[in-house]
């Protein structure tokens, strides 16, 4: 992913990573998505900046179709309180993308949050 990043020249002023709700995260231990991003900042020397929460507890999207996945997820995130992300560019970055709808809401909300641009790094691209 840090290589992508080089290859395909993109310019962030921060990563930042899909949340998982505090259930998700007490259970597993970690967002998997964050270690990623963390990783990827490091390497590359760009700065994490942990901006989204997700509020809503959801059905786990594996199992739903691409419909249902839009419809579970939508809603679901919010900018966390205190973060300030007017005008800065972000690389978001997702574990796995299968219908787009995580990474697309948490774009979403990023952007009507004042973020200049969001562009979207995945490690695996799943069908659905």
């Amino acid at each position: 992913m840090a290589e992508v990043i080089a290859r395909e020249a993109l310019e962030a002023d921060f990563l930042t990573f899909v949340p998982v709700s505090k259930s998700t995260g007490k259970k597993r231990g970690y967002n998997q998505s964050e270690v990623i991003a963390r990783m990827i900042g490091s390497s590359k020397g760009i700065a994490v900046k942990d901006t989204l929460a997700k509020e809503a507890v959801t059905k786990d999207q594996i199992g739903l179709g691409k419909r249902e996945r839009w419809e579970n997820i939508e809603g679901s995130f919010r900018l966390k309180k205190g973060i300030e992300i007017a005008g800065e560019k972000f690389i978001l970055v997702d574990d796995v993308v299968t219908t787009g709808a995580t990474a697309f809401w948490c774009a979403e909300t990023l952007i009507k949050n004042g973020a200049d641009r969001v562009v979207v790094l995945t490690a695996a691209k799943s069908g659905v």
